[in-house]
């Protein structure tokens, strides 16, 4: 018997433990001190069951993470002395005589030409 999505999740809700299968926040229980900035333009959040893909939203920044980039915005440095600083690190890290730190893929790409 071939089964929907649809009919599948509509089944799995049914036995699933109450809050199982949401935040478990009160429906409405949304943190006014922030600005809905999606909302505010028509666009509406969904639930993503696919995985970590940049077109849906990518995945949760660790805090480390993000306390990098709040550093990194607050202290400014030129990008191509980090990216030297970086690749030395890096190759010092794999035993390797140099590495290079590319950002875009437009940059790897040329940089596997010249």
């Amino acid at each position: 018997m071939k089964t929907s999505r649809r009919k599948f999740l509509a089944g799995v809700s049914a036995v699933a433990p109450p809050g199982y299968l949401s935040s478990g926040e009160p429906v409405g229980a949304e943190d006014t001190a922030i600005p809905d900035y999606f909302g505010n333009i028509g666009v509406r959040p969904f639930s993503n069951a696919v995985g970590p893909y940049s077109s849906l939203g990518g995945a949760e920044m660790w805090s480390e993470v993000m306390e990098a980039m709040d550093y990194a915005v607050r202290k400014k440095v030129r990008m191509s002395e980090l990216q030297d600083a970086e690749g030395k690190r890096i190759a010092s890290l794999v035993d390797s005589e140099s590495n290079v730190i590319v950002g875009e893929i437009i940059n790897k790409v040329l940089l596997a030409y010249y």
